[in-house]
C-alpha cells in the first residue's frame, strides 16, 4: 500500500520508491515476527490456568512422590504406577514402603531388578520361590526388600521395603 502512495505521488522519482519498498519489507519483517511470537505469548499467558494442586486434598500424593525422590537408586519398571506408600521414622533413620501395580510378568520384573540393582551398586539375595519372588538388597547403610506377586488377573503387585540409616 505504501508503494502505490510513493509510486502515485511521485512517478518519477526512483528513489521515494527504493525507500517505500524498504519500509515493506521492513512492515514484512515485523508482521511475521508478531504471527511468531503471538503463539509462544498466549502459551506464557494460558500455562499458569492448569489445575492447581489442593496440598489438604493431594497432599499424601505428593509427599509420596516426594519420599521417591530419596530413593534415586531404586528403580521402578515402566509401566508400573504407585498404589500405596508411607513413611515412618527408626531410631537411626527411616523406613519407607511402596506398591507398584503393572502389568509386567512377575519374571520379566525379577530379571529387570537383578540387572537394576547390580547396576546401581547394590548387592543382591535372591530369596524368590516358584511362586513369588522376593530379593533382598544391600549397599552399608540401606537396605531394601523387593516382593513380586503375580496375581490371577495377569496383574503383578510390587512392594519395596527400604531403610536407611542416618538422619533424614
Amino acid at each position: 500500500m505504501n508503494v502505490i502512495k510513493f509510486i502515485l505521488n511521485s512517478p518519477f522519482d526512483t528513489s521515494s520508491y527504493a525507500k517505500a519498498t524498504e519500509a515493506t519489507q521492513g512492515e514484512r519483517i515485523k508482521f511475521s515476527a508478531f504471527i511468531y511470537a503471538m503463539p509462544l505469548l498466549l502459551l506464557f499467558l494460558f500455562a499458569s490456568c492448569g489445575k492447581r494442586y489442593d496440598l489438604a486434598h493431594d497432599g499424601c500424593a505428593r509427599k509420596a512422590h516426594l519420599e521417591l525422590a530419596k530413593h534415586f537408586d531404586v528403580p521402578v519398571p515402566l509401566g508400573f504406577t504407585l498404589s500405596d506408600s508411607s513413611c515412618h521414622a527408626v531410631t537411626d533413620g527411616f523406613s519407607d514402603f511402596m506398591r507398584y501395580s503393572g502389568s509386567t510378568a512377575s519374571t520379566a520384573v525379577i530379571d529387570f531388578y537383578k540387572r537394576e540393582m547390580e547396576r546401581a551398586g547394590w548387592d543382591i539375595t535372591d530369596l524368590s520361590t516358584a511362586r513369588d519372588g522376593f530379593l533382598y538388597c544391600s549397599k552399608p547403610t540401606k537396605q531394601c526388600g523387593i516382593q513380586i506377586q503375580q496375581r490371577s488377573n495377569n496383574a503383578t503387585t510390587l512392594s519395596l521395603f527400604i531403610t536407611q540409616k542416618g538422619s533424614r
